[in-house]
C-alpha cells in the first residue's frame, strides 16, 4: 500500500466496492441456505461437487491461517510494551512470542465452540471498545499532524506511480475485507437470517470501508517528510520504515 502513495486511499475505496459485489453472493446464498459454515458449501449448491472441492479446500486454508495471523498480530501489539515477544531485527517471534500466540489461539477455541449465542453480549461490548480505539488512532494522527499538501501538491500528485500501483494494492485491501464471510458462517444461529444476514453483511462492508479509508487518509496527511529524512513525495522510500519493527512511535506525530 505504501508504494501507491496517496492513491492508496482510492485502493481502499475500490476494494470496498469490489468486495461489496462479492458480498451480494453471501447475502443471497446465506438467506437461501442459512447453515453453519455456509460459504464452504455455496459453490456446491451453485456449481456442483467438483467446483466446491476447490472452494472447500480454499475455505479450509482460510480457517487454518486466519487464527495464527490474528494471534501473531496481537503478539506484535503486546511486544510494544514488553519488548520480548518479537526479535528486533528479524521481526520473527521469539520462543516466548510464539508461546503467547499459541495460547491466544487456544483461547479462541471456546469462543468458536460455544458460538455467538453465549458470547454475543461480550462480543458486542468488546467490539464497541475496539471500534473506539480504531477511530482514536487515525483521528489522533490527523489532529497531531495534518499536512493536506501530501495528497496532491507533492511531486507526482495524487497518483505518483500511476494506476498500475494503485490496482496492485487492491488485492491487499481485499484481504482485509475477508472477515465479512464469517457472518454467513453463523447464519444457522441467527434468529432471522433472511432479514439480519444481508443487513449485517452490508453494514460490515460499508463500515470497514469507511474505517480503512479513514486510516489511509490519516496515513497520507500525517507523513512529515523532514522527520523521516525522505524527499517529499518519494513514497517508495517509506516502505522500509513502514515494515520495520517500531520501538517508539514518537516520530510518527512529531512536527520536527
Amino acid at each position: 500500500m505504501v508504494e501507491s502513495g496517496p492513491a492508496s486511499i482510492l485502493s481502499w475505496v475500490l476494494g470496498g466496492i469490489f468486495y461489496l459485489i462479492i458480498s451480494l453472493t453471501y447475502m443471497e446464498m446465506g438467506t437461501l441456505y442459512p447453515e453453519a459454515g455456509g460459504p464452504a458449501r455455496y459453490a456446491y449448491y451453485t456449481h456442483g461437487p467438483l467446483t466446491n472441492l476447490l472452494n472447500a479446500w480454499a475455505s479450509m486454508v482460510w480457517y487454518l491461517f486466519i487464527p495464527p495471523i490474528e494471534a501473531i498480530a496481537v503478539a506484535y501489539g503486546i511486544n510494544y510494551f514488553t519488548q520480548n515477544l518479537i526479535m528486533p531485527k528479524s521481526d520473527i517471534p521469539t520462543l516466548l512470542g510464539a508461546a503467547v500466540a499459541a495460547a491466544l489461539i487456544l483461547l479462541m477455541v471456546p469462543f468458536n465452540y460455544f458460538g455467538v449465542k453465549v458470547f454475543g453480549v461480550s462480543t458486542t461490548g468488546i467490539g464497541i471498545v475496539k471500534l473506539i480505539l480504531y477511530l482514536i488512532i487515525p483521528v489522533g494522527l490527523m489532529i497531531a499532524v495534518f499536512l493536506p499538501q501530501n495528497i496532491s501538491s507533492l511531486p507526482g500528485g495524487f497518483m505518483p506511480y500511476g494506476a498500475a500501483a494503485m490496482f496492485t494494492a487492491i488485492p491487499l485491501a481485499m484481504f482485509a475485507f475477508g472477515g465479512t464471510r464469517v457472518i454467513p458462517d453463523y447464519a444457522e444461529e441467527m434468529r432471522n437470517p433472511q432479514r439480519d444476514l444481508p443487513l449485517a453483511v452490508l453494514f460490515v462492508v460499508i463500515g470497514q470501508t469507511l474505517i480503512y479509508v479513514l486510516f489511509a487518509v490519516a496515513y497520507v496527511v500525517s507523513v512529515n517528510w523532514s522527520v523521516f529524512g525522505v524527499k517529499p513525495g518519494d513514497w517508495t522510500d517509506l516502505k522500509p520504515i513502514a515494515s520495520a519493527t517500531i520501538q517508539s512511535y514518537s516520530w510518527l506525530v512529531s512536527t520536527g
